[in-house]
Parts: structure tokens; sequence; C-alpha cells
């Protein structure tokens, strides 16, 4: 029953914040993925009642990944990139990390500002890392600028988690990164608005996928 009020509220809040078929078409998809990936990682919340590191105002609502356009960038990443690390932006509870896991990254790590969403998401891969023996699962309580960008990490998630002050000083890192240790970097970006910073930085647009309104993602590549 419980779950069930978490999909009505999440219906009722993407119709009032956008519109009707968007929310048939993400709650559908939510009932779909929460029960193929045996996960409970539908949330909203309000980020001023949490435990923060950063700037809240720098920050977006924390709102899950949908699992149509995520399936959907992850299995084209799937064919462009053999040896994958992935790194989540504003990892939430977890759920991007485990839909991860199904396609096939075996180091996987979920940072997030907002303490209470890292332990939830550090219970969420502990749950499913019991299924998944070959991944490696790391979460981390940080402000995304701060986090140094380790060298064997080549593909960076984003779901629009915030502004883009913060999104440039992470592009920055990344840029970094690269000088310091040279691989092609790839991002997969939902909801895609800041995409620009990324073609200023040097990187490529190799694919692009939207639905309809709001249901978008691009894939970035830096050679």
């Amino acid at each position: 029953m419980k779950k069930v009020l978490k999909y009505i509220n999440y219906f009722l809040f993407i119709w009032f914040n956008w519109n009707f078929r968007l929310a048939c078409f993400t709650i559908s998809h939510e009932i779909k993925g929460e029960k193929k990936y045996h996960l409970d990682t539908l949330e909203l919340n309000n980020l001023e009642k949490l435990s923060l590191q950063g700037n809240i105002n720098l920050a977006e609502i924390y709102q899950p990944a949908g699992y149509y356009i995520l399936e959907h960038l992850f299995t084209k990443i799937d064919e462009l990139v053999s040896e994958k690390n992935l790194i989540d932006f504003g990892c939430g509870k977890g759920r991007v990390l485990v839909v991860a896991a199904h396609y096939n990254f075996k180091m996987i790590t979920g940072i997030d500002f907002a303490k209470e969403l890292a332990i939830a998401a550090a219970l969420t891969v502990s749950k499913a890392s019991q299924n998944l023996p070959d991944t490696e699962f790391k979460i981390e309580w940080i402000d995304a600028a701060a986090y140094a960008i380790l060298p064997s990490q080549n593909v960076f998630f984003f779901f629009n988690p915030f502004k883009k002050v913060v999104m440039e000083k992470v592009i920055d890192n990344m840029l970094f990164s690269k000088k310091e240790c040279s691989r092609p970097m790839y991002v997969i970006y939902l909801n895609p608005v800041l995409k620009n910073l990324y073609i200023d930085a040097g990187f490529i647009e190799k694919y692009h996928h939207k639905k309809m309104e709001y249901v978008e993602g691009v894939i970035l590549e830096l050679p």
C-alpha cells in the first residue's frame, strides 16, 4: 500500500508540474522498472530537510531517472564502450547504480551531497550486490564540485542534478583528470539542459534520443 501511494503521489506531481501524458508514461515505466530490478527508489525529497555538503541553491530537486530513457541510453553506451567505470553525480537512492550493473558496468560509484540519500543508496546497492557478485559499488557523501575524479573513471552520469556553476566545476575536474591520465570520456546526460557546456569544452555528441518532452538524453564523448 505504501508503494502504491508513492506511485499516486509521483503521478500527481508530474501531472501538476508537467502534463498528464508524461505522468502516465512515467508511472507505467516506474512500475515495470521497480519490479524488474527489485528496487524501491521512487521518491521525491525536500532537500531543505536533509544534511547537505554544498549549497542547496545550486541543486535541483531529487527525482529519480526514468527507467525508459535510462535503459535506452545504457543499451547504447554498452555498444559504444567495452571497459566502463561509472560515476553517478547525484546518485539519490541508487537506482542508476543498480541498473548500470545490469549493463556490464563492473566498477560503479555514486556520489550525493545529501547524507540521507547517500545512506539510502548504500542500502540499495548492498541489497542488489547479493545478486551482482562481480560488481564493485562505492558510495560517497560529498559535494560534486569537490569530487576528485579517478584515472580509471571514464563514464559520467547526470540527470540534471545541479546548476550551471557546479556543472562547470565538474567539467573542469573531468578535463583535469583527462590531462593527468588521457583516455576517452563519455557522458550520459538525461534532460541535458546544460549540454552546450560540454560541447564548448570539446565533447562530441555521439547519440541523442528523445521520446517526448522531458524524456530525453544524450551521450557525449571526449576522445
